[in-house]
């Protein structure tokens, strides 16, 4: 930090100079974490039992156990659902429904439903919360819904550089969108993928392929989501199944001289599953908007 700020901290009464310097309560005034971080650190390491009311964190911990790729992906998409951070757990209502049976009668039943979600608007937030106080905190998850794009790299130094940095790339909510497998060796992405659709909607822009869908989910996501989250799963585990015969022919290829050809093989599944998705996404848009129609 700047060569001055301790005598400028004392100076300006934020330090006393006696009592250890610490930059966190110096600069920032709170504490040095969010629940962001305690989640992760504390889901990784529940043996070091950390506590959220706790002045400070470690800056790192040592999981309890190895974390594989898919477990830092589920990580992204966390909104705290079950824990006392969820900020709909207040939020299920009883309502009255209708059935036929197998014999034809039609039958009353109450079914319990969330209507709202982690990723409501700020207005229906204010409204809630007028109507009983604190009935839903805000509180940051890692998943949000203005999220432009995220990814996790991962960097395997006993492979050639080409295969061995890879990033898990999504467009959009992580909690919404499905991930792109984007290796150090691919030389081109999908033209969509150079157009900037973050501040102008834009058909030709990769980001509004997710982010239409996800926007439109998220009108009753106790609803949509267990359509489009069956199939981000569907999407991880074909991205880490196929991984291993891509990646060998690419290391097989490299190991025989032909880097371009590796190059060329690992940008072709790259933009072949970029292109899969994007395009599953776009379908579920429909299907999505017909359930809508069905139940206004």
């Amino acid at each position: 930090y700047s060569s001055d700020l301790q005598k400028r901290a004392k100076k300006l009464g934020y330090w006393d100079g006696k009592e250890t310097f610490r930059y966190y309560s110096v600069v920032q005034g709170g504490k040095p974490f969010s629940i962001r971080e305690f989640y992760v650190l504390s889901s990784v390491a529940p043996s070091l039992n950390l506590k959220y009311d706790a002045d400070t964190l470690p800056f790192s911990v040592k999981p309890d156990k190895k974390v594989s790729p898919q477990e830092v992906l589920s990580f992204y998409r966390a909104t705290y659902d079950g824990t006392e951070y969820d900020q709909v757990k207040d939020l299920w209502v009883e309502v009255p429904r209708r059935r036929r049976t197998a014999d034809g009668k039609i039958e009353q039943y109450k079914d319990t439903v969330c209507p709202v979600s982690t990723f409501m608007p700020g207005d229906m937030r204010a409204l809630l919360n007028k109507l009983e106080p604190d009935i839903t905190k805000r509180i940051r998850t890692i998943a949000v819904i203005q999220c432009s794009y995220s990814h996790i790299i991962q960097l395997r130094n006993w492979l050639p550089d080409e295969i061995g940095g890879v990033a898990y790339f999504a467009f959009d909510n992580p909690a919404q969108t499905p991930r792109v497998p984007i290796y150090a060796g691919t030389t081109t992405l999908p033209a969509s993928f150079a157009i900037c659709g973050q501040h102008i909607y834009r058909e030709d822009a990769a980001v509004w392929a997710f982010r239409e869908t996800n926007r439109i989910a998220t009108i009753n996501w106790e609803k949509t989501r267990g359509i489009l989250e069956p199939e981000i799963l569907t999407f991880e585990d074909m991205m880490f199944r196929e991984a291993p015969e891509v990646e060998q022919k690419a290391l097989d290829l490299i190991n025989n001289g032909k880097s371009e050809e590796a190059q060329k093989l690992l940008t072709d599944h790259t933009n072949s599953f970029a292109s899969m998705v994007m395009q599953r996404w776009k379908e579920l848009k429909g299907r999505i908007w017909m359930i809508f129609a069905r139940s206004m």
